[in-house]
């Protein structure tokens, strides 16, 4: 019952994908804040898809090295996601000057409301109270589970619109567009080996089916949702033949970005709305448009890493519940 993890040695290939997630992520807000709506459709939206898959394989991972009980495994979520969630929700929302007294203020902190991307914790939020269950099914019961999802997703493979809500059409839509990739991580850490030898293997295949989902993004219309679900487990997968190429090697920058990666969740969207007009004055000074913007990126993200890291030492051992760090 359960994965059996061969070695305790640090997963360094999980942990650099934490890095790429993060910047998919931060990349689609990026886009969005900044007026590159064409490159966020057609190549980052949907990146929730890497964190969720992360979450389940980790949750999953470290069952296998260190079973808690349900009871045990909820307390720690609430510490390190929760509090967290809610601790940067109430600031945000009391900095643009809403009321604590109010009940919609409160209502927006639960569903993540407050600012854009805050929706992923309610719902994985539920998630995670199915996940002590899924880590102790058998390998059958899971692959049971898992096709179960894949075939409901297949079925209606519509994302909604962005944010949580507990109304039957959204919420149905939600979990069945996203769950699958949950337990896609639950799955692929049972049984690392053997897919990851066939990704290595169908590296080829990968790169195809990554670029001709990319090609036909435009023409999708209706299949736009699958088509970006395609993009994104394709994409992915190539990403993680790169990084076991560099497994067991500590590279600062991505070793960074995946410790705050949390951090840099709940951070970066406000950061770009707050710096709106900076951003433009930085920007026109470098000469071409693509470079100028990819640098101003890379500026914020070391910015974003640098305030994580001091927020970190200030907070000593309070930080994990404060800002997931």
């Amino acid at each position: 019952m359960g994965c059996k993890v061969q070695s305790r040695e640090f997963d360094w290939q999980m942990h650099y994908f934490r890095a790429f997630a993060i910047l998919m992520i931060m990349a689609t807000h990026y886009c969005g804040v900044f007026g590159f709506a064409a490159l966020d459709k057609y190549f980052f939206r949907s990146s929730t898809i890497y964190f969720l898959f992360i979450s389940g394989f980790l949750c999953q991972y470290l069952f296998a090295v260190h079973p808690q009980s349900p009871i045990d495994y909820c307390k720690k979520k609430l510490l390190n996601v929760i509090c967290p969630f809610l601790v940067f929700s109430v600031a945000i929302g009391l900095f643009r000057g809403d009321s604590p007294l109010a009940i919609g203020f409160w209502r927006d902190v639960a569903f993540g409301r407050i600012q854009l991307q805050y929706w992923y914790i309610p719902f994985v939020s539920i998630l995670f109270l199915a996940s002590p269950l899924l880590c102790r099914l058998t390998n059958r019961l899971l692959l049971s589970v898992f096709g179960i999802s894949l075939v409901v997703f297949c079925a209606f493979p519509v994302r909604p619109s962005v944010g949580f809500a507990l109304s039957w059409s959204h919420t149905f839509h939600l979990y069945a567009y996203f769950a699958v990739f949950y337990l896609l991580g639950f799955v692929y850490c049972r049984y690392k080996a053997q897919m990851f030898a066939a990704l290595k293997k169908h590296v080829a295949v990968l790169a195809v089916i990554a670029v001709a989902a990319s090609v036909a993004m435009p023409f999708a219309k209706s299949h736009m949702d699958a088509v970006h679900a395609i993009q994104k487990v394709s994409i992915g997968s190539l990403v993680l033949v790169v990084l076991d190429m560099i497994k067991g090697h500590k590279i600062w920058i991505l070793d960074l970005l995946a410790k705050y990666s949390f951090t840099l969740y709940f951070i970066h969207l406000g950061l770009f709305l707050q710096t709106v007009k900076y951003h433009d004055i930085v920007v026109s000074c470098i000469p071409v448009s693509v470079i100028s913007e990819l640098i101003v990126f890379c500026l914020y993200a070391l910015g974003m890493l640098l305030f994580a890291a001091i927020l970190k030492k200030a907070l000593g051992k309070y930080s994990r519940p404060m800002i997931a760090a």
